[in-house]
């Protein structure tokens, strides 16, 4: 059994269907191949996301829960650039490897620096430039030294910058691309992963000139193809990885999450928590500094998203870690007596994903659990649109959505917003607000939107995939059993008479 994984971070299934007519390898193996819809983590954050696709276990369990920021790359809750033992020894990869099979991760994402793995392993740094390999010496197999590093940060303002940054991420792709092909071509393998990244920074800056839904959005401009030829270049590396592996080799396409439009707007939920009497705030009356300040705040968030400011705040952020809860702990807020408010998980950019924060020190006599079902509750009867339709597409205690020991990571209520929707964080506000850092990062990922496709002998026996299933799915595929306990389990039919191979 030979097994081929390409994960593409962020390649999301409906562009897929409306850049189709462009995309003579995609749609063709999506003809041959098992579709499955995927749901993928909570956050639908790259590193959460990938950490639960490598070692099949869910969020609460590997521990990494937490959005980074692009505004601020440096401030991590669990900074994995660093230590990322928390994979060590877990991922598919490895537990493939002991059972005896020749394998290949090629730049898996968050697994630098690199540890000693049965196969040949090579990572790229996130938060240092920096590439290592075991054995170090494949590297001179790399087409293109001077882009081996990566391409990181904000591009430049202006159309000069926006397409100078194409190129980089284009030349990064490529080289990855020839760099894989070439191993592919020059080693005997069992299993080869190998992973790309830039589709996930495409759609994160350039989906404001993709799409006519953007406020931003101008017909005709030079970057409004932008997206479309990223998805065109990767449908040409498909079908180049395709042509090289016989017909019997079983073929897995996968992205983490997809790719939308950031939120335009936001509810405010510590309005609705401050008008249900589960945050206190500060009299603005009393206190009109206080006032001041937040228009302040607002107007300067406003001023560096429209004028696309986001290198420069960037950099400041990474120099004053402290700036990002500036912005997302509101000064009018009265935190001595407030018992409940919006989490700040996603950092300044508006996200549609979030969560409440409970402070139990300041409950008095007031049950937690009774708390979090009137919280729940609240938020279900106030965050309607005029027409009467939820603008939440779920809330509910962070235990219901995983379990693990890692689950207190998670705000003590988690909630999503549908589409086009954002968790505000704004006091004495309407409950609907503009997103003032929408432009910041115009794109946005979708956690219903990813793609995962499958062609090989064994049929799935289901129509969605959980990202906690890829690794049972991949070890069922090798005939490997692990001791591991799994939150997922495979999709794939059983076959009659296979013997498996057992790894401690």
């Amino acid at each position: 059994m030979k097994v081929l994984v390409l994960g593409i971070d962020a390649l999301d299934c409906l562009l897929l269907d409306e850049f189709a007519d462009h995309l003579p390898n995609l749609s063709a193996l999506r003809e041959s191949a098992n579709g499955l819809r995927v749901r993928s983590t909570f956050p639908p954050d790259s590193d959460t996301a990938w950490a639960t696709i490598s070692t099949g276990l869910n969020p609460a369990q590997h521990g990494i829960v937490r959005f980074v920021d692009p505004l601020e790359k440096s401030y991590q809750i669990l900074n994995v650039g660093i230590d990322n033992g928390i994979l060590q020894g877990k991922t598919f990869w490895e537990i493939i490897g002991r059972a005896g099979y020749q394998t290949f991760a090629i730049f898996p994402h968050l697994c630098y620096p690199i540890w000693q793995t049965p196969g040949v392993m090579v990572a790229r740094g996130s938060n240092v430039v920096d590439v290592q390999a075991n054995p170090p010496d494949i590297l001179g197999d790399y087409p293109n030294p001077d882009i081996l590093p990566g391409v990181r940060g904000f591009p430049e303002r202006g159309l000069a910058g926006m397409n100078e940054y194409i190129r980089k991420l284009t030349d990064l792709t490529r080289s990855d691309a020839e760099f894989a092909l070439t191993l592919m071509q020059k080693h005997e393998w069992d299993l080869f992963f190998v992973y790309w990244s830039t589709l996930d920074a495409i759609g994160h800056f350039f989906w404001s000139y993709f799409d006519p839904d953007d406020p931003s959005f101008t017909e005709g401009h030079p970057l409004q193809g932008v997206i479309r030829d990223a998805y065109k270049l990767y449908d040409e590396i498909v079908g180049r990885c395709l042509d090289t592996i016989d017909d019997d080799v079983t073929v897995i396409l996968v992205s983490d999450h997809g790719h939308g439009i950031r939120p335009c707007k936001l509810a405010n939920v510590n309005e609705v928590l401050r008008q249900g009497g589960f945050l206190t705030a500060r009299n603005l009356q009393t206190h009109p500094h206080i006032g001041a300040c937040e228009k302040v705040k607002r107007l300067g968030v406003h001023t560096i998203s429209r004028l696309g400011l986001g290198r420069i705040a960037g950099r400041m952020m990474r120099r004053f870690p402290g700036a990002i809860q500036a912005f997302t702990r509101p000064a009018s807020i009265d935190w001595e007596k407030t018992i409940a408010y919006a989490s700040d998980m996603s950092g300044i950019k508006a996200y549609s994903y979030g969560g409440i924060i409970v402070n139990q020190s300041g409950l008095g006599q007031r049950e937690y659990e009774t708390v979090r079902k009137e919280i729940i509750e609240l938020l279900q009867e106030t965050c309607v649109l005029p027409d009467g339709e939820s603008m939440i597409r779920f809330v509910a205690r962070r235990e219901d959505l995983y379990s693990g020991p890692f689950v207190t990571n998670y705000p003590d209520i988690v909630l999503e917003f549908k589409y086009g929707y954002g968790l505000g964080w704004a006091v004495h506000a309407p409950l609907i607000t503009e997103a003032a850092s929408h432009n910041l990062v115009p794109g946005s990922h979708r956690g219903d939107t990813g793609t995962f496709l499958m062609r090989g002998h064994r049929p799935a026996v289901r129509d969605a995939v959980d990202l906690h299933d890829i690794t049972p799915t991949l070890l069922d595929l090798m005939g490997v059993t692990s001791e591991q306990a799994y939150d997922g389990s495979s999709i794939l039919a059983p076959e009659p008479g296979e013997i498996a191979v057992t790894v401690d």
